[in-house]
């Protein structure tokens, strides 16, 4: 049987989707700037990388606005777990190398950063259900995000807050409260996350309000309902 022949565009698809390389504790081909801002991290501290080696590294990775298959094996292999050397040499060059090992702390949350870059809030909070998905996916990577996401939520409820009073029926801080629940119930959303969101920033909003928010305005959002 004879096969039909593969359009170009998909063989130029399949040739340039990189493979990802192995955590082997050994990192080929970096380009000169990186390799540049690695080597001198390590001449200023041969131990761990401190919070300052790995900005500067983040930023010669970033330089271009583009992680380069070799970036990403470097900060896979410096963000891995397993404690082990690793050897870094420069494209076009073997003969020369760094030794360097896995990071920790802020170090290792700045370089994961590089590969998986903060969600911009101020932008997603104008994006509608879109942008409340995008935030309840932030919430969920971890418990330093879930407290920039709820912090960020409840400044935003606690605008509509200063503009409610019982003379116009709390309507701001109302109708706010009733545009996220119903982005977290839209169709493709995350209702349960959308709604921890929810309650926790306005829970966090009435305990620095000193309790001054009145519960029924926000307690039917708890996840599961009614305690």
């Amino acid at each position: 049987m004879r096969l039909a022949p593969i359009p170009c565009l998909i063989v130029a698809v399949l040739l340039a989707a990189p493979a990802h390389a192995a955590i082997d504790g050994k990192v080929a081909g970096l380009n000169e700037a990186a390799f540049a801002a690695l080597s001198t991290a390590k001449q200023r501290n041969p131990g761990s990388l401190t919070e300052r080696d790995a900005q500067e590294i983040g930023a010669a990775i970033m330089a271009d606005h583009v992680v380069d298959d070799a970036e990403r094996d470097l900060i896979e292999e410096m963000t891995q777990s397993q404690f082990r050397s690793i050897t870094v040499t420069p494209a076009g060059d073997p003969a020369r190398s760094v030794r360097t090992y896995p990071t920790a702390g802020n170090a290792k949350r700045l370089l994961q950063g590089v590969l998986n870059p903060p969600l911009d809030l101020d932008p997603a909070w104008t994006q509608g259900a879109g942008g409340w998905a995008d935030m309840c996916v932030e919430f969920r990577k971890g418990p330093e995000q879930e407290a920039r996401v709820v912090g960020f939520v409840q400044g935003k409820l606690a605008e509509q807050w200063a503009a409610s009073s019982m003379s116009n029926g709390y309507k701001p801080l109302r109708d706010l409260i009733g545009k996220l629940y119903g982005y977290s119930n839209s169709t493709g959303g995350d209702t349960n996350t959308g709604r921890t969101i929810l309650y926790r920033a306005m829970n966090q909003l009435d305990r620095s309000a000193s309790d001054g928010v009145p519960d029924f305005l926000y307690n039917w959002t708890r996840p599961g309902g009614y305690p």
